[in-house]
């Protein structure tokens, strides 16, 4: 079954960010975190950074 073209844009352009903004949060509650400290600046930097520039670029496309 082919998924159509509108749902599949909505999916990248709202499901791709809020996938790497949920994941984020989840990793920073975890206990992972307390154990290696650096990933508490890639958790910043992704959420900075990379899911602006995925919501960006998937509306300018």
């Amino acid at each position: 079954m082919k998924i159509p073209a509108l749902k599949r844009l909505v999916v990248f352009n709202y499901g791709l960010p809020l996938l790497i903004v949920l994941v984020s949060v989840v990793l920073s509650a975890t206990p992972l975190i307390q154990k290696h400290p650096e990933l508490a600046t890639a958790i910043t930097y992704d959420l900075v950074l990379l899911s602006p520039i995925l919501f960006f670029f998937d509306i300018a496309s």
